[in-house]
């Protein structure tokens, strides 16, 4: 919501795409967006470690303006103070009871299903890639979370209706940037791309490689 990018490393070139999100909860969980620098950085001195069949994206934070807050009291929320986690169409309501990791009395999850900038960005991102599994970093806990019990499975086809409710919502202000990494070190950035609000993905051909 304050024109920061969202950012998108991507590792090789195969046929079968994979991403890594870290950040939905910006500086409240801010280890997960130390993470994912850190493996960005371990796979660009090493990019032989992804196999030849796969394309690895990892977005670094899919919450800037909450990173940026740090470890302020409001910096699980973007700017309009909306969890992005909860702003997605699958089992969507406008407010939920915090339970555990969070202490604020009641959260939003926005106006409607994909309200914001970051989650239409993310969805219009998605929506061009045949991601076949994803990791949604988080913290606050010691295990692997299974979906929780109270909230039904999302319905197939999910995706589709988020795609569908971001295309029908005001040109949203974040842009995507790709950085791509298909080969060896010593290659300089290009030039980031910028679009008009909402123009989906601007892909910055890092690298050059």
């Amino acid at each position: 919501m304050r024109d920061r990018p969202i950012e998108v490393y991507r590792f090789g070139t195969g046929p079968h795409e994979r991403l890594i999100v870290a950040g939905i909860h910006g500086g409240s969980e801010a280890i997960t967006i130390a993470l994912a620098d850190q493996m960005i950085e371990h796979l660009k001195e090493n990019p032989r470690l992804v196999p030849v069949e796969i394309s690895l994206y990892i977005l670094r934070s899919l919450n800037p303006d909450g990173e940026a807050l740090y470890d302020k009291p409001l910096a699980r929320y973007n700017a309009n103070g909306v969890d992005l986690n909860r702003n997605f169409a699958a089992n969507w309501k406008p407010t939920w009871s915090a339970q555990g990791c969070d202490t604020a009395d009641t959260n939003t999850a926005g106006r409607e299903p994909a309200s914001e900038a970051e989650t239409k960005a993310f969805v219009k991102f998605l929506s061009t890639r045949k991601i076949e599994a994803l990791i949604n970093y988080h913290s606050g806990g010691k295990g692997v979370f299974r979906p929780a019990p109270q909230l039904s499975p999302p319905r197939s086809g999910s995706l589709k209706g988020s795609q569908r409710s971001a295309n029908t919502l005001p040109a949203a202000r974040h842009r995507v940037r790709i950085h791509r990494h298909t080969g060896g070190l010593g290659c300089q950035p290009g030039r980031a791309g910028r679009g008009g609000p909402g123009a989906g993905l601007q892909d910055r051909d890092g690298f050059g490689c």
